[in-house]
């Protein structure tokens, strides 16, 4: 996974972070991250905090009805699904 972040300096002027930094970041974040792709949800990228949320380290290339089949039929992995399908957002307020 290659990328560059784009920010703002305190001056004002535009910086481009390292990907190296960019990667840490994903990877250190105290929050479940995970990026998908295609209509069965393959999971392409997942930082450390999700990977400890589902107790495995092999999750990529996975689809996340894969790695989460207790969750199957649940409002989590329909709200996937939906937005796949619609690209509308989808907030879930109670579980």
């Amino acid at each position: 996974m290659a990328g560059v972040a784009v920010g703002r300096g305190g001056d004002g002027a535009e910086r481009a972070g390292e990907a190296e930094t960019v990667r840490e970041r994903f990877e250190t974040i105290p929050l479940v991250l995970l990026s998908m792709v295609g209509p069965d949800c393959r999971v392409v990228a997942a930082n450390a905090a999700l990977r400890a949320f589902l107790g495995r380290d092999d999750v990529i290339r996975f689809t996340i009805h894969e790695l989460m089949p207790e969750y199957e039929g649940r409002q989590l992995l329909k709200m996937l699904d939906q937005v796949y399908r619609t690209g509308a957002p989808q907030i879930a307020r109670e579980w």
